[in-house]
């Protein structure tokens, strides 16, 4: 079993090889996430909306 000391230096040590994403990535990426959530969203409610008048009117 290794020495949870070791594991913990070895960790930092692998965290710092990361190349982590710039705060303007993380922002751009985000708006991004949300605008297809939002734009998803409206396509399954129109949807939605569609089959609901559909099965009510035509059956």
């Amino acid at each position: 079993m290794i020495n949870p000391i070791i594991f913990l230096k070895e960790v930092q040590t692998e965290m710092k090889k990361v190349t982590w994403l710039t705060r303007n990535e993380v922002l751009n990426y985000a708006v991004l996430i949300i605008v297809i959530s939002i734009i998803t969203g409206i396509y399954l409610g129109v949807l939605d909306l569609a089959f609901s008048w559909f099965i009510q009117n035509i059956l």
